[in-house]
């Protein structure tokens, strides 16, 4: 935190470390057949609940925080819990802070900017302890707290009646046409191939390396823009020349899309075209069609996505291809009945708009809070009526951390100048990586595993990150020393040409190498 930002904090307020608050234990780890069960007590990981136990590791409230994988997620648990290895939890909470109030402050400063990407992104416990929080008196945070929790109530209610439409439509989808699979249902519908009832496509991606072709006014469609949702606006364009001078070709409205390969749950997932677009090479299209409607078609694809899948082929990374999508075999319900769906859908649909826009208003409103919440701005009015209660609890706090008060900017200063006991490389290395936005981490965690060179056009093709975006990340992370820009000698039809691209730094590059050595061994 930052001393302009200890300026603006209310007087009756003061900055912590995390560590002098709490202890940050690692998890223990429990092998999967152990928590495979039904023992009733929540096994977390850091991606949440991974499964149950018959015993706890520890049965007071606590924090999980995300260790490996899943770097800095934060979950507030009431009840006795077990935490793996992949994960910490915080012991030893001071009396003086309330554990709700800590995991709020521990969401807003996105403890994820601490990750270590070197394999499986990680977070180092020192970075954790710290980190400063700033802490109202005791009975300010419970405020706080009960503010924030009564607007997260409102956001979740939301949330729930969105999924509800959700789960109700594909109730109705079963009742309407039976089980998906061609082998279970029990309808009568005529099973059908895809390509004797429509017509299949796919695109294609134009030259990165010519910029004439990107920037135009033809939507384009990654798979990674692929969510079970309505497309009405791309993250890229393409112009007529870029459309021109490749595999790519306009789409109608209402074409369904679907993802043939994709890193993770990519491929399988679906989109349905709301305006005219191109895709790139992963997408299959399936063009709309008097027979077998757009909807029914869209979300038979979704209620089939394990079965699909299924079907790749492949080596490491199988993949879909129009062959098989082609070949899909489907059933063919009545007419009438899709004619009853689609309406049904475009229902829930303006539902789901509606209620969109209502919950993205609620998430405003607690993002807002939560923002207010640590500036003193939410509980201004509370402050000034509850003075006596405030200087009581002051007095408390600061005995039980052992503050002076009041804060002084320059004992601050000092403190932070002096405090670190890592080396001035690891300090320095921990404020690059602390310095990198979200995207760049990303990026950052591709390409350090990477053994050769890598160009923003190798980025794009191996990790669908647009090339503009990768452009500016290597050059951010070359000027800051994380990696080496080097040219690569490429023979033309009009000679030698030298072309930009990256490396990682070797051994003997400069000293990055045994700060990576010495954060991979204090760390992870």
């Amino acid at each position: 935190m930052s001393l302009t930002t200890i300026l603006e904090l209310p007087s009756k307020w003061t900055i912590v470390e995390v560590g002098k608050v709490a202890r940050i234990v690692y998890g223990k780890g429990l092998p999967s057949e152990q928590r495979a069960g039904e023992g009733g007590i929540p096994v977390f990981g850091s991606s949440g609940v991974i499964g149950e136990h018959n015993k706890a590791l520890y049965s007071e409230p606590s924090i999980i925080i995300g260790r490996k994988g899943t770097v800095g997620s934060i979950y507030y648990v009431s009840s006795p819990f077990w935490c793996i290895d992949t994960a910490f939890y915080l012991d030893s909470i001071s009396s003086s802070v309330d554990i709700e109030f800590l995991a709020h402050a521990l969401r807003k400063i996105d403890l994820s900017r601490f990750s270590i990407t070197v394999g499986v992104p990680g977070i180092n416990r020192n970075d954790i302890a710290r980190t400063q929080i700033p802490l109202p008196p005791l009975p300010e945070q419970r405020q706080i707290v009960a503010i924030l929790r009564e607007a997260d109530e409102i956001r979740c209610l939301r949330k729930q009646a969105n999924e509800k439409c959700r789960e109700f439509l594909q109730s109705v989808f079963f009742e309407l046409f039976g089980n998906p699979d061609p082998k279970l249902n029990d309808r009568g519908w005529e099973i059908v191939k895809l390509e004797d009832f429509l017509e299949v496509g796919t695109g294609g991606t134009p030259s990165r390396s010519n910029l004439s072709y990107y920037g135009g006014t033809y939507a384009w469609v990654k798979t990674t823009e692929l969510c079970d949702s309505i497309i009405t606006s791309t993250e890229e364009t393409i112009t007529e020349a870029g459309l021109k001078f490749s595999n790519a070709k306009i789409y109608p409205e209402n074409t369904i899309l679907l993802a043939m390969y994709g890193q993770g749950q990519t491929r399988g997932r679906t989109a349905k075209l709301g305006i005219p677009a191109a895709t790139n090479q992963a997408c299959a299209a399936f063009l709309p069609s008097n027979e077998l409607l757009p909807n029914y078609l869209w979300y038979w694809f979704q209620n089939s996505y394990e079965n699909v899948r299924d079907l790749a082929r492949g080596g490491s990374q199988a993949n879909l291809n129009l062959s098989i999508l082609k070949k899909l075999k489907i059933p063919k319900p009545d007419l009438n009945l899709q004619q009853r769906f689609e309406s049904l859908v475009y229902e829930y649909l303006q539902l789901k708009a509606l209620s969109t826009t209502s919950l993205d208003k609620t998430d405003v409103l607690f993002k807002s809070l939560l923002s207010d919440a640590f500036t003193g701005e939410l509980t201004s009015t509370w402050r000034e009526q509850h003075q006596e209660e405030l200087v009581a609890a002051i007095a408390e706090r600061d005995q039980s951390l052992q503050i002076s008060q009041p804060v002084d900017v320059e004992d601050v200063a000092n403190e932070e100048a002096s405090k670190s006991k890592i080396s001035e490389l690891h300090h320095d290395r921990y404020e690059l990586l602390r310095s990198l936005s979200k995207s760049q981490r990303e990026i950052y965690g591709f390409v350090i595993q990477e053994t050769t060179y890598f160009t923003p056009e190798y980025l794009e093709e191996k990790h669908s990150i647009s090339r503009s975006l990768a452009q500016k990340s290597l050059q951010l992370l070359a000027g800051t020393g994380l990696i080496v820009p080097i040219t690569l000698p490429t023979l033309t039809s009009s000679g030698l040409r030298y072309e930009l691209a990256y490396r990682n730094l070797n051994k003997d590059d400069n000293t990055q190498y045994t700060d990576d050595e010495l954060l991979t061994k204090d760390a992870v």
